[in-house]
């Protein structure tokens, strides 16, 4: 099952204590954006920790929020990992391999962050990363098709199947809200989430209670069957809110995502690693799709 981690882009300690405490409910686990910080007090958040933290200093060009040296993201990596915080995440091209090394085994997480698309191997990657003691394996890539996206959810299944380190896909922005909803399946352990709307720490976070509500991901596990809608603007489908609850009333393990493609033939090519049980399609796929069907019914077949 997977667990929700909102994400904490505060400036003080004081203010990211203030939203632990407001989002206590809503969260599973907290990421503390040390990036975002201009007071590192890390006793002072540990002393008041009440759900397990993930601690993350990103580099600017990694996507930090201020501009921080990396002798100083060093020292507070390493900080965060001898106190004793989680999760330490650690970006894999940082060189900060005694923070590595401190942490491996304890709740290492090492990162990887693609700004500009998607690498064309991502099973070499993850064994990259791996090799390096993670214990946790991210890759957060810009997908340029919803192909990037079935590629990266392939690579998960893989990783979980060989029975490594588990992966935790990101693939960012609005084609990539499969991976924040499908995670679960495949092994991952938690999923990361905005404390609320206009507060994303990446392009495509869904918040906590979105999650929560509609989606259930807190019930998403292996055995979880995945439905979607398929469109071009799937963002405005009511369609998920309706299946979410219908499941939910049914008692059914199942969740209803969208899926949003900027063309027919990547979501096909994308299906493989999408691994779904069903799909509705809408605007603008609804006739383009009709050839590529095994059978039609007649009401279909005349609209």
């Amino acid at each position: 099952m997977t667990a929700i981690c909102v994400t904490l882009a505060e400036a003080t300690p004081a203010a990211v204590i203030d939203r632990m405490v407001d989002l206590h409910a809503a969260a599973d686990l907290f990421e503390i954006r040390a990036d975002a910080l201009v007071e590192h007090d890390l006793l002072t958040l540990l002393r008041a920790r009440q759900r397990p933290l993930v601690f993350t200093c990103r580099a600017k060009e990694q996507g930090g929020l201020r501009e921080i040296e990396p002798a100083q993201r060093r020292q507070l990596l390493m900080e965060a990992a001898r106190r004793g915080f989680d999760y330490v995440d650690v970006e894999a091209d940082s060189g900060f391999t005694e923070v590595m090394v401190e942490k491996a085994g304890r709740g290492l997480i090492v990162s990887h962050h693609d700004f500009e698309g998607t690498p064309a191997d991502l099973g070499a990657l993850y064994q990259q990363l791996a090799a390096l003691g993670a214990d946790l394996v991210k890759i957060a890539v810009t997908p340029r098709s919803i192909a990037d996206v079935g590629r990266l959810l392939a690579c998960a299944r893989a990783a979980a199947e060989r029975g490594g380190a588990p992966l935790l896909p990101v693939a960012m922005g609005p084609l990539g809200l499969p991976t924040r909803l499908l995670a679960g399946r495949l092994g991952a352990p938690f999923t990361y989430a905005a404390p609320a709307a206009g507060e994303e720490a990446a392009p495509g976070q869904v918040t906590a209670a979105e999650l929560d509500q509609l989606y259930r991901v807190r019930k998403v596990g292996p055995a979880t069957r995945a439905y979607g809608v398929l469109g071009a603007e799937v963002q405005l489908s009511l369609s998920p809110a309706m299946h979410n609850a219908g499941f939910a009333a049914c008692g059914l393990d199942a969740v209803y995502v969208p899926l949003q493609a900027e063309a027919l033939q990547p979501f096909l090519t994308a299906l493989p690693g999408l691994q779904l049980s069903g799909f509705s399609v809408t605007r603008p796929y609804k006739a383009e799709i009709v050839s590529r069907l095994d059978e039609v019914d007649e009401a279909a077949a005349l609209a």
